[in-house]
């Protein structure tokens, strides 16, 4: 990595943490973030996806994670990520001919979550966030080949979160990804999100 590049992330994220030191300590609350995520996988195959992301508290340290993106692949076609419940829901709706029999089990599928987290306090409004998605799916469109492939996917990896103002969030990641498929497809997985908090009071 270019050594001019690496002091810039580390003068960014130190300045984060400085500034980011206020009298509150991080709480496990709802949090919505825009997120941009790139995967690279060992076929030299990238996708980017550009979207949201979803935490809803269960405690005071686990996270349910929800997320869903839209983006292109480095063949430039058209990509599609989301929880695995809401696609399978989805599926059932537009292909079951009879939606009143489905339609409990569509709601429920819905909210099934991606995956979670746990939030680790480092510091005041710091923290590091390891998180696990096995409920993920992909689905891309080859232009080239006019296919349409649609594959269960699992992601795990770490955040370190900096808590700014209280409520806004900004949060780097890092994790490693892989495809349910007879090749297993796999990859590096690099993020950055910027959200909010729904604080508690306390």
């Amino acid at each position: 990595m270019n050594k001019g590049f690496a002091c810039f992330l580390l003068s960014f994220f130190f300045s984060l943490s400085v500034f980011s030191q206020r009298d509150t300590l991080i709480r496990n609350t709802t949090e919505v973030s825009a997120i941009a995520e790139l995967a690279a996988y060992e076929d030299n195959m990238n996708f980017i996806g550009y979207g949201f992301h979803m935490s809803f508290p269960v405690g005071e340290h686990l996270g349910l994670n929800y997320k869903f993106m839209l983006g292109n692949n480095s063949e430039r076609s058209f990509f599609l990520h989301s929880n695995m419940g809401s696609y399978v829901s989805v599926l059932l709706l537009t292909t079951s001919g009879n939606v009143n029999n489905i339609g409990y089990l569509a709601v429920i599928l819905l909210i099934v979550p991606e995956g979670v987290s746990f939030h680790i306090p480092i510091t005041r409004n710091f923290r590091l966030t390891p998180f696990i998605n096995p409920l993920g799916v992909d689905y891309w469109h080859d232009r080239y080949s006019s296919k349409d492939y649609t594959k269960g996917s699992f992601d795990i990896g770490i955040k370190p979160t900096f808590v700014m103002f209280d409520k806004v969030m900004v949060a780097p990641s890092l994790g490693y990804k892989l495809l349910y498929s007879k090749d297993h497809e796999k990859g590096i997985e690099l993020g950055i999100s910027i959200g909010y908090r729904f604080k508690k009071e306390y």
